[in-house]
């Protein structure tokens, strides 16, 4: 890595001074006093009050209203049915089907962790099955492709977590409205999973469960912080994490909601300073719309995002009391930000991951580098044991620590807004897609025009880099640096294409070529086409580099 992006983690920003613990607990104690499912009235009284803080300030924020489909549970019973019945707490899931007001019963039948091999050996159709874990959609689709009419999810801590089983990312198009899933499913403890199964092993055991699940279409309110530069008043970084939360949601997510308020007012403060603006989001339907909010305004504003947006920051799960472990999530060009920062804040080398299908990473498609910190507790102190559950209070924040976690988001933005060049590892994306390219040819695959492509596009890219470092940085040129990356990071993230949200489900990185070639011959097609594609992909960024190259050496 050059000298360009080394300078960005050597020496810590005067604006994490300015981050005040009280003000983190002022507003979060204001926010996580609501109970906040998304569409209701204690998620519009919190927005209300991040906009007036806001507004306060001078900041510019906008309220966008708009119709995305959205499930909320609302009850569900378990019973096992015998000469003297068992009834067990149950919640039942979003996006789960209802059942009529008589339920579903049948024969329950154990299929332990609902591994594939599992199902092999259990005949399902037309039983409950019970499966250990927490529900999930690819739970639930095993389950409705082996034919059960119902899923019984059992715990394997000691609580019982609100989660949603749909695998539709954001508001279903017309293609996709057939996945939602079309059996109940409810999750129990795990005492009542060990009941269940004393029981089996006396006999057959039939079981029957209700569910009501309300979905559909309800209109959401997202509020949008605008921090304009005066260097380049088009231009953005994007922050976002999401308003909405289960019960009193104070880690998940009240807290990150304030450090959002303090970063907003923040940015605002120093706007003078800025080489870029910020963008900060807080996302409503992120759990009971399946990330429905930020899908929304990614296709709202595709083409601005294209065009503008330099990275996203997505905030989740912080300020947690007794956190001890740091790791992050980022895409290979802003891991050694993501580290550097982590390293000068808490002194620690972090574990850095990708990102995966998850947590409002609704950008892959416009080719968004990302980036998120996480500190949580450790497991052998009982983990973030009260995420999604109703102990999820105002006395898990701790404010310090909140403080803290913030601090390493304004760090960050600090870098990536004030730098004229954006503190991107640009050559290490192509690194690590020959790396899975290189991999990917063991199992039969002829990626060698891939190879060569990235290869060259890896050497193209040091040569900009080590450019970049002696260059003046102008906003046409800072833009030009995330449009190289843009077509590599749609196609090791997004399976797709730009325009539409994959399903939410975990995938690999490059998921188009995943796929074994000797699977089937529909299999075969499909990887010749996302062959095809990646080769587009490569030849544009290529294209774009190749174009920055000449902007960096021309007189």
């Amino acid at each position: 890595m050059i000298a360009v992006v080394l300078a960005f983690v050597l020496q810590s920003s005067s604006w994490v001074d300015e981050v005040r613990s009280k003000d983190l607990e002022r507003h979060s104690r204001e926010i996580v006093q609501h109970v906040r499912p998304s569409g209701s009235p204690g998620e519009f009284a919190a927005i209300d009050y991040i906009v007036g803080e806001l507004r306060a300030e001078g900041v510019p924020v906008e309220v966008y209203e708009f119709s995305v489909y959205v499930s909320d549970p609302v009850r569900a019973s378990f019973r096992v049915e015998s000469e003297t019945p068992l009834d067990f707490p149950a919640l039942t899931e979003a996006f789960s089907a209802s059942t009529s007001a008589t339920g579903v019963t049948a024969e329950i039948v154990d299929l332990g962790r609902g591994t594939a091999a599992e199902y092999s050996r259990v005949e399902a159709r037309g039983k409950l099955v019970l499966v250990d874990g927490l529900a999930d959609p690819e739970g639930v689709q095993a389950a409705q492709n082996a034919g059960a009419v119902g899923a019984v999810f059992a715990a394997t801590a000691d609580r019982v977590n609100e989660m949603t089983v749909g695998p539709i990312w954001g508001t279903p198009s017309p293609g996709d409205v057939r996945l939602l899933p079309r059996i109940p499913s409810v999750a129990v403890s795990r005492e009542a999973g060990a009941a269940i199964r004393t029981r089996l092993r006396s006999g057959p055991v039939r079981g029957r469960i209700t569910t009501e699940v309300s979905s559909g279409f309800k209109t959401l309110r997202l509020p949008v912080a605008t921090v304009t530069a005066p260097r380049d008043p088009e231009g953005f970084v994007l922050l976002g994490g999401h308003i909405d939360g289960w019960h009193h949601g104070a880690n998940d997510e009240g807290a990150s909601n304030a450090a959002m308020i303090a970063m907003a007012r923040m940015a605002y403060r120093h706007r003078d300073e800025l080489a870029r603006g910020l963008k900060v989001a807080w996302w409503p339907g992120h759990s009971n719309g399946r990330y429905a909010g930020s899908t929304w305004y990614a296709d709202r504003f595709w083409v601005q995002l294209r065009d503008h947006a330099f990275a996203y920051l997505n905030i989740d799960g912080v300020g947690q009391k007794e956190a001890s472990r740091f790791t992050a999530v980022a895409t290979a060009e802003l891991e050694p930000l993501a580290r550097g920062i982590v390293k000068d804040q808490a002194g620690v080398d972090p574990e850095v991951s990708r990102p995966g299908r998850n947590s409002d990473q609704s950008f892959y498609g416009i080719g968004l580098p990302l980036l998120q910190f996480n500190h949580e507790r450790a497991e052998d102190i009982g983990g973030y044991w009260w995420w999604h559950t109703p102990e999820d209070t105002f006395d898990k924040i701790d404010f310090e620590i909140l403080a803290g976690d913030t601090k390493l988001y304004v760090e960050a933005l600090h870098r990536l807004l004030t730098e004229p060049a954006p503190p991107l590892d640009l050559s290490a994306a192509a690194s690590e897609l020959e790396e899975i390219l290189v991999a990917r040819t063991e199992s039969g695959l002829d990626l060698s025009p891939a190879i060569e492509r990235t290869r060259r596009l890896e050497a193209l890219l040091e040569r900009i880099e080590a450019s970049l470092a002696g260059a003046e940085i102008d906003p046409g040129l800072a833009r030009r640096m995330v449009r190289t990356l843009r077509p590599v990071l749609r196609v090791m993230y997004q399976e797709r294409g730009p325009y539409h949200q994959d399903l939410a489900l975990e995938h690999p990185l490059l998921p188009g070529l995943a796929s074994a070639p000797n699977a089937s011959e529909f299999a075969r097609a499909h990887l010749v086409r996302e062959t095809n594609r990646l080769l587009d992909h490569l030849d544009q960024a290529l294209a774009e580099g190749e174009a920055l190259e000449r902007e960096l050496v021309k007189p």
